[in-house]
């Protein structure tokens, strides 16, 4: 959780998508296995099921985060971006 929220008070060009890639990876695949290790235990099933919202989450917006944080936009492409989202300044 402490990287989601670095993620979120980051500048955009701070993101490294390869890294929010990896490490959903990675949470999915043990959330997997804590899912089969503790599926009768009820205090880790809701613990759990916390975490599936997490990772979900970060799931939706992993397009948007690939497509934001690429190093090959170029001033025109932030341009564009900030004239159809309203963005107040470029990659903020």
């Amino acid at each position: 959780m402490r990287k989601k929220d670095q993620w979120f008070n980051a500048k955009l060009q701070d993101i490294d998508a390869d890294e929010v890639e990896q490490i959903h990876k990675e949470s999915v695949r043990t959330y997997q296995k804590l899912v089969k290790e503790f599926d009768n235990v009820n205090n880790v099933k809701s613990i759990l099921s916390q975490w599936h919202v997490y990772i979900t989450a970060l799931d939706e917006w992993k397009p948007t985060v690939n497509a934001l944080c690429n190093k090959a936009l170029q001033p025109r492409h932030w341009s564009k971006i900030k004239e159809v989202t309203g963005m107040s300044s470029e990659q903020d």
